[in-house]
């Protein structure tokens, strides 16, 4: 499942640390667009990331990196897909005041 959330368009709506809650404002300060929520899903939103901004896989199958143009994890996802305990959260790594 990892390869399905690094080849796509979403990112989580729930924040860990040092940001607890709704990730949205958080996304916003990083100059991530959130577009909308998935049909169902209220684990991620529709996301348009800056320039130069992609998702990379880990060697952990539950855990990705979000990385700025310069090659800075700028947060950690978590997404675990399992049917029956499904759970998604980012960790941001900065305040945020760059974007």
């Amino acid at each position: 499942m990892q390869n399905s959330l690094i080849n796509s368009d979403v990112l989580p709506t729930r924040a860990n640390s040092p940001f607890s809650g709704d990730a949205d404002i958080e996304y916003g300060k990083r100059g991530i667009r959130v577009i909308g929520k998935p049909d169902g899903d209220d684990l991620f939103y529709l996301c348009e990331l800056p320039n130069g901004w992609m998702k990379q896989a880990t060697d952990h199958s539950m855990w990705s990196n979000l990385i700025d143009s310069n090659g800075r994890v700028v947060a950690t996802i978590f997404y675990k897909a399992a049917f029956y305990d499904r759970a998604a959260f980012i960790n941001f790594e900065d305040a945020g005041d760059v974007a």
